[in-house]
Parts: C-alpha cells; structure tokens; sequence
C-alpha cells in the first residue's frame, strides 16, 4: 500500500482535497488501488515553529491507529505538508527554515496563498482569470459572478446544490465540503487548466495547492 498523506493546516485545505478526491477520482476502494490519500489536519495553536514537529507526529498517530492496517515492511509513506504562507510573516521561525525543518523529515511542502478565494473565483471563471485579479479583489469578482448567476435561468444555477439563488460569498459557506464538490463540478475543464498551471516558487502570488492536486492523480492513476 502506498499511502499519500497530507498534513494540512487549515479546514479548508481539507476541503479542498477531499472534494477534490471525491469529483476526480472517485471514492471506492477499487479506484484507489494500492494506495490511500488521507488529508489530515494539524489541529490547535501550535505556532509554525512546532508545525513540523506536530505534522510529523500526526503521521505517526495515523499509522499507529489499528483501524489503517498500516505495515512498515509492505507499506510505503509519501508525507506532505500544507501551509499559510500569509500567516508565517513576523513569526519566530522563517518559510526557508520551516520548508529545511520538513524536508529533513522527508516531507514534500505546499505553500498556501492566498487560500480559498483564489480557488473559488479559478473555479468560477478560470485560472488565467483568476491570476489576473489583485488579492484585495477577489471578493468582489468572485460576487460579480455570482451576481451574474443568479440572474440566469434556474437551470445554469443548479449546480449549487439545486439552489433557487447561490449565496454571496463567505468562507464559511464556500469552504464546506458540498460548496466545494459543487464547484468542482460546475467547470470540470477548468480543474484541468489549475492542474496544468506551473506553480513552483513561492513567488508566484497564488496557492501551490494544485502541486499536491497533480500529485495525488499521478498517485491514483
């Protein structure tokens, strides 16, 4: 069994996984194959200088758990590790630290920035849109096109759960799982624009999530 497991700091890096997981490939045992994608959350408050130290222990916790069936002769560990790039600045540890603290520890890291309004507005009108829009913005277009939406037929908006109106952005809506799975389903082919894109550095002024996205379809393949 191979097992991809990601640690993630925040509930709606889970999310976006797990929808993810449930839209493209799929939920069965038998689509899976050998191998087992599990998005695990960091949990509490424990400030980025523990976080790799945490991560790795929660690795550890999930493997040791008796119902996974983990075996350290048969079974391989692929570990990585998701966090917010925003919320590292002016803490006591650097990102160059804190990214040579988890490779010494095997893990593979994805700066998150800036989180879900990135994926949201991606999702509704395309990456090469979204990539255009200043951070401070996304909001505001993300409610532009849902404005549009809402205006259409009942049919172009049924996607969101067979809603009569989808709601203006918030993250707490948005960043629920039925949010994402139907966000995921509204464009399909605009998944596979994130997929195809070259995030690499943390220069780049959006989510490196879609690294982990692409690895977890070469994983399942």
């Amino acid at each position: 069994m191979h097992y991809l497991l990601a640690v993630v700091e925040g509930e709606t890096e889970k999310g976006l996984i797990e929808a993810f997981l449930r839209t493209r490939v799929g939920q069965s045992p038998e689509k899976y194959g050998a191998i087992e994608v599990v998005p695990i959350p960091a949990g509490g408050n424990q400030g980025y200088a523990k976080l790799v130290e945490v991560a790795e222990q929660k690795i550890k916790d999930y493997l040791l758990n008796p119902d996974n069936c983990y075996s350290d002769t048969d079974d391989d560990v692929e570990k990585w590790l998701v966090f917010d790039y925003d919320d590292i600045e002016g803490k006591r540890i650097t990102l160059e630290e804190l990214k040579a603290d988890a490779e010494n520890l095997g893990f593979s890291c994805v700066v998150s920035r800036p989180n879900i309004e990135f994926f949201v507005l991606a999702l509704l009108k395309g990456m090469d849109f979204a990539k255009k829009i200043n951070r401070e913005n996304y909001k505001q277009e993300i409610n532009k096109e849902i404005d549009s939406l809402n205006k259409k037929d009942a049919t172009e908006k049924a996607w969101f759960n067979n809603s009569i109106k989808i709601p203006a952005y918030g993250k707490r809506i948005y960043q629920c799982r039925n949010c994402l799975l139907a966000l995921f389903a509204f464009h399909p082919e605009l998944v596979d624009k994130i997929l195809q894109s070259k995030i690499n550095t943390i220069d780049d002024e959006y989510s490196q999530l879609p690294m982990l996205l692409k690895r977890i379809m070469e994983v399942v393949k």
